[in-house]
């Protein structure tokens, strides 16, 4: 996804995002493919709900049904904190 609008380029610092444009999938990746991407590196957890309405992605992203949630992203999480349950 390549960020291009300018409300939401100016609107991320805000929330505490980085931006890190032509990131190479392929580098992050357990299987090491794809192609690049704008990244989004996420300073603050709270504000995962105000990135998601502000980029216009789909209510259920955050929910673990969805399958949009990569499965790393668990090992991110603090330890203190347990997975949704299924």
């Amino acid at each position: 996804m390549r960020i291009e609008n300018e409300n939401v380029l100016n609107a991320l610092p805000e929330l505490g995002v980085e931006l890190k444009p032509g990131t190479s999938l392929a580098e992050i990746t357990y299987l090491g493919i794809g192609g690049s991407t704008d990244l989004l590196l996420l300073h603050r957890h709270d504000s995962i709900p105000d990135v998601v309405k502000l980029l216009g992605l789909p209510d259920d992203l955050l929910r673990d049904e969805s399958g949009c949630v990569p499965r790393w992203s668990r090992r991110l999480m603090p330890t203190s904190a347990s997975p949704a349950p299924r």
